[in-house]
């Protein structure tokens, strides 16, 4: 997914948009850099190897959990589902 991780108005953590010059320098600028393909948050080596340290990937952690339904679903497209699987799960996140 193209959306942009930092400064991003619909992700926000005490009501704020975040921002992670660390992240944003090791290439960790959009949500596709910190997800797998099925919509999970890549594993702690991922983010280590990148020179992230724990402070970052709590940071990016937490900002996962703000993640609307929707946009995990369209990460998880690569997945084959049925309609009414997406329907499903569009519905839940209402």
């Amino acid at each position: 997914m193209d959306q942009i991780l930092w400064n991003n108005q619909h992700l926000r953590i005490d009501a704020k948009p975040q921002f992670c010059k660390k992240s944003y320098m090791a290439g960790i600028v959009k949500i596709k850099d910190v997800l797998l393909p099925n919509g999970k948050l890549k594993p702690w080596d991922f983010f280590r190897v990148n020179g992230l340290n724990l402070i970052n990937y709590f940071l990016i952690f937490g900002l996962t959990k703000t993640f609307p339904d929707s946009w995990r679903v369209l990460v998880n497209s690569e997945y084959p589902r049925s309609r009414q699987e997406l329907e499903q799960t569009a519905t839940n996140s209402d």
